[in-house]
């Protein structure tokens, strides 16, 4: 489905040095495109998104979603859970500056679940396994089992499989994988976040407050063993704990 963007599935997300140096791409097309939005914005040549819907800091009300929050809360560590529903809710926030239409179920459960792959037991797989995959295979498994259509099944598979691609065209036909890759980049870096008005960003941490994130994040980033050759390990070593470590979101 997203071409360019699809790592395959037997490389257990294990990237070649044509993949590394793609990515190295992505990361300066992504840095390059910021900047230039930033600009647009302090120029008012861009807008930015003032409000939304009344709607918008909520979860969908299905089965599935509530069975999800059970699973997500008993996995992660409490600043996690919050980073996985600040995920969901800035990814909302993207899908409505781009005017994107997504489907808000599959967001929710891919939100929550794509950082399935760093808690135990599951990341006792990233040594040879990247975690975006392993969380990618849950979150399938899940809608599988809840009856979804194989659609479904692939457009949430690559929501999570994608989110460390850095930059994913904010196109209808992978809408979730794109809001999604933004809305957890904003969280993890912040990433963009000029795009939108203070108050917004301040209502989605008034409910999900950011207390521990930063220690939490950085510590899966720096004692999970992360396969070298994944996204994560690359990433690690091209210096994004750094950047983590200094988002100006975190207090």
């Amino acid at each position: 489905m997203l071409g360019d963007y699809q790592w395959s599935e037997q490389t257990c997300g294990r990237l070649s040095k044509w993949d590394k140096l793609r990515l190295l791409g992505l990361l300066a097309k992504a840095k390059c495109m910021e900047q230039s939005s930033r600009m647009a914005v302090s120029l008012r040549l861009r807008s930015v998104l003032q409000d939304a819907d009344e709607n918008w800091l909520a979860l969908p009300d299905s089965q599935l979603v509530k069975q999800v929050e059970e699973e997500a809360t008993a996995l992660y560590s409490a600043p996690m859970l919050a980073h996985c529903y600040r995920t969901y809710f800035f990814a909302q926030l993207f899908a409505r500056y781009y005017q994107l239409k997504v489907d808000s179920e599959l967001l929710a459960v891919s939100s929550l679940l794509h950082d399935v792959g760093l808690c135990s037991p599951y990341s006792e797989q990233c040594s040879h396994t990247g975690f975006q995959i392993i969380g990618a295979r849950h979150v399938q498994q899940r809608i599988q089992q809840a009856g979804y259509s194989q659609h479904k099944q692939r457009c949430a598979y690559e929501a999570v499989s994608l989110h460390l691609n850095l930059y994913i065209r904010p196109k209808p036909q992978f809408a979730e994988a794109a809001v999604l890759q933004r809305g957890a980049t904003l969280d993890v870096i912040g990433a963009n976040r000029h795009l939108f008005a203070p108050a917004l960003l301040a209502w989605v941490h008034r409910y999900y407050a950011r207390d521990g994130f930063r220690a939490d994040i950085l510590d899966t980033m720096q004692t999970i063993p992360h396969a070298p050759h994944s996204h994560a390990g690359f990433l690690g070593r091209c210096g994004f704990a750094a950047l983590a470590a200094a988002n100006p979101l975190d207090p």
